[in-house]
């Protein structure tokens, strides 16, 4: 079993299994069963940590249940916006001393030979490219959801080879 703090506040247990037979019926079983389940672990806890450590103001979603799932587990802040969770996110890493990188489109990743992100060149909007280098990249663009060709595989054996570089979204380039 696990739960978030919120959740146990109202006496909700929401069991990692449940989360995820949740999840891959919505989905008709499409997704890496792995990948949903390892998903479905952390959830919880990186909320919890997203509160507990770094003071997001994260409320558990009441009066919605998410379509097919079997228990309330959707978390927002406040105001239920992107824009209010961008807000809050770019506040909290601000406050931890983490660069965050935005409007900017990467068209190169650089891995070095251990195949490790080791930088990106980027365009901004006004078509203005830079390249900066990075200890470890987190890719937020969306993610893989709204294609189910991109795998988690091909996320990786996309830095086989050196630099990947295309004319591609970020979530292209990693597939």
């Amino acid at each position: 079993m696990f739960g978030i703090g919120t959740t146990q506040m109202l006496g909700i247990l929401v069991s990692g299994e449940m989360m995820v037979a949740d999840i891959q019926a919505k989905n008709h079983h499409e997704s890496d069963p792995d990948m949903v389940t390892a998903v479905c672990r952390t959830s919880g806890p990186a909320i919890e940590w997203l509160a507990d450590r770094h003071g997001l103001p994260i409320v558990l979603v009441e009066g919605f249940l998410y379509p097919a799932h079997s228990a309330l587990r959707m978390h927002a802040v406040a105001d239920r916006t992107g824009a209010a969770l961008m807000a809050a996110l770019l506040q909290a890493a601000s406050a931890a001393g983490v660069d965050i990188l935005t409007s900017a489109k990467v068209t190169t990743l650089f891995v070095d030979k251990s195949r490790r992100v080791s930088g990106v060149a980027y365009e901004r909007p006004d078509g203005t490219t830079e390249e900066i280098g990075c200890a470890a990249l987190i890719p937020a663009c969306s993610g893989f959801g709204g294609n189910p060709d991109m795998e988690f595989d091909d996320y990786r054996n996309a830095f086989a080879h050196g630099a990947v570089q295309q004319s591609k979204t970020p979530i292209e380039l990693a597939a």
